[in-house]
């Protein structure tokens, strides 16, 4: 892999942004469905590039501009057919833009990327967990993993049943204490190169949820049903018919929560005993 690593990019705002590794190199306008693709083509607005294996449809005159402001100056409308391949236009180019994939995207874009962030650290899926933080995923928000039950983004409660019986472990904290939880360096290594905080706090608890009582009782219920009458007409009648009911109540409980955070070698380590 180039010593500039990898190149990324993410459509936010109908614009196509692109980083090579943690640095952020510029925008350019894209073309995202078929139609807005076959007419930029047909008129020649458009050009086809390849960034590392992803071919992307954007303007060609913004992205003509893209190559000048890399110092490419001797690139014109009648050779810029000739720099479809993204990568050898930053061979020995030096990027210092100062920002980040992450500060150039909208804010729902940066969220989007942090939900599939969760997830694909959750699952142990490293190379997806990569490209997300690479793609401009928000990387200090928190979200609960609950093992055998998946991610939750706010309560640890999201998604279960009210009427059933839960015992699972929490681990609350943001994607760098989650990836230290798991032993997944490589993906706290990159974190910290693209800007994560390192001091972030996280919790751990375990919730339960237990069956108080079971109630149930016969409740009438007046169902419709369709008759046609005399005259061929459909008519509604309503006929009584007695349903069984059932309520369950439950009740949540929390162990006392375990703070943690990283230590100097970026190891999870407790806060508080």
């Amino acid at each position: 892999m180039n010593p500039l690593g990898q190149i990324y990019t993410t459509v936010s705002n109908h614009r196509t942004h692109v980083a090579v590794g943690k640095d952020y190199v510029g925008s350019v306008n894209s073309y995202q469905c078929c139609l807005t693709k076959l007419v930029a083509r047909l008129f020649r607005r458009s050009i086809r590039v390849n960034f590392d294996g992803k071919e992307r449809s954007i303007n060609r005159g913004e992205y003509l501009s893209l190559l000048h402001n890399l110092g490419h100056t001797e690139i014109s409308k009648r050779n810029i057919d000739q720099c479809r391949n993204f990568r050898s236009m930053i061979e020995g180019v030096k990027l210092s833009q100062g920002i980040r994939m992450t500060q150039a995207i909208a804010e729902s874009d940066r969220r989007g990327l942090f939900y599939k962030l969760a997830e694909a650290i959750s699952r142990g899926e490293i190379v997806k967990a990569q490209e997300m933080i690479g793609k401009g995923a928000a990387l200090d928000m928190q979200y609960c993993d609950r093992g055998r039950f998946g991610v939750s983004f706010g309560s640890c409660k999201q998604g279960l049943s009210s009427e059933k019986a839960y015992d699972f472990k929490v681990f609350e904290g943001a994607p760098i204490l989650q990836a230290a939880r798991k032993g997944y360096t490589s993906i706290v290594q990159q974190l910290l190169e693209f800007g994560a905080m390192a001091n972030t706090v996280g919790r751990g608890y375990t919730f339960h949820r237990v069956i108080t009582g079971v109630y149930r009782y016969n409740e009438l219920d007046y169902r419709p049903h369709y008759v046609h009458d005399p005259y061929g007409y459909l008519d509604v009648r309503y006929s009584p018919d007695l349903v069984e009911r059932t309520i369950v109540h439950t009740k949540d409980e929390t162990t006392p929560i375990v703070e943690y955070r990283l230590n100097e070698s970026h190891q999870l380590v407790r806060v508080n005993t």
